[in-house]
């Protein structure tokens, strides 16, 4: 079998199984962001922090919702990862986001509708959530998209 060949099996054909856990917090986590549509920091007192998404730190704490508001606070260029093959990255771009109630910034995809020339730091984001998926169609949980100056909502 020739490598192209090769290749083009195992992108149309693997499908990895993953059978480990997220553990307690992610999972509580993760179920929040695909059932619930909600994002949630979990909150310490000993020592004082909220992180987001959660880290067993070993102390006890408590779920906070946090959001659905947030700043974008950097990006990679669009350029960067336009021969990367990823879907993903013709509709979204990977941003450093600090979500409103959270203390420390994540990691996450912000939606751009073609042009990223409007998008400047202190940009005020909304998250959206994604419904019902096609597993076929690659879509992720959650991702914020820009909103306008006259109010911040959540989108569809």
């Amino acid at each position: 079998m020739a490598s192209t060949e090769q290749g083009r099996v195992l992108e149309e054909r693997w499908r990895p199984v993953f059978r480990h856990s997220a553990g307690r917090l992610g999972s509580h986590y993760l179920t929040a962001l695909r059932t619930e549509r909600r994002l949630l920091g979990w909150k310490t007192s000993e020592p004082p922090r909220l992180s987001l998404p959660p880290k067993n730190f070993g102390a006890d704490g408590e779920w906070v919702e946090v959001g659905p508001g947030a700043e974008l606070l950097s990006y990679a260029p669009p350029q960067w990862v336009a021969d990367s093959g990823e879907p993903l990255l013709r509709d979204f771009i990977a941003a450093r986001v600090r979500v409103d109630g959270a203390e420390a910034p994540i990691f996450a995809l912000v939606k751009v509708d073609g042009s990223t020339a409007e998008l400047k730091r202190g940009t005020r984001l909304a998250a959206c959530f994604a419904g019902e998926q096609d597993p076929s169609r690659a879509v992720p949980d959650f991702w914020f998209e820009p909103v306008a100056e006259a109010g911040v909502g959540v989108a569809g």
